[in-house]
């Protein structure tokens, strides 16, 4: 069965990320829980360009240079999300914001297509999805 498409344009240079933020986050408590090196991270800070605190961070990004292809980068973003589904639920627990992270560029009439195998995945995670669509000419 194919998913149903509204739109005859994908996004492009897409990037999906396992988010975990949270105020004051030691992103290498994250790391120990979950097992999985973070493709970034960040200690709570000041920034001179925000006018708030930025919270601590780490994420597991899949992005154009691993994959050009949207939904091996999601496939990829579920498998580490279902591996670490009771380390998540843990994370959250305590009060830790967990999400998935949708970015890519979407030019006119564009869309992202996810499956409803993947739709059911993201369901059973029980984790918020943001989609950050990028509308800037590139």
């Amino acid at each position: 069965m194919h998913p149903f498409r509204d739109s005859e344009y994908e996004w492009v240079l897409t990037s999906v990320a396992l988010v975990v933020e949270e105020d004051s986050l030691n992103p290498e408590y994250v790391t120990e829980i979950l097992q999985v090196q973070p493709t970034s991270s960040g200690k709570p800070s000041i920034s001179p360009w925000w006018p708030e605190p930025l919270p601590g961070s780490w994420a597991w990004e899949v992005n154009e240079h691993t994959s050009r292809d949207f939904t091996t980068q999601l496939n990829q973003a579920l498998e580490i999300i279902e591996q670490k589904r009771g380390e998540l639920k843990l994370l959250t627990n305590e009060g830790i914001d967990v999400y998935l992270h949708i970015y890519g560029f979407a030019g006119n009439n564009s869309a992202v297509t996810i499956s409803g195998d993947q739709m059911r995945k993201l369901s059973l995670a029980g984790i918020p999805v943001l989609f950050s669509p990028n509308t800037n000419e590139r």
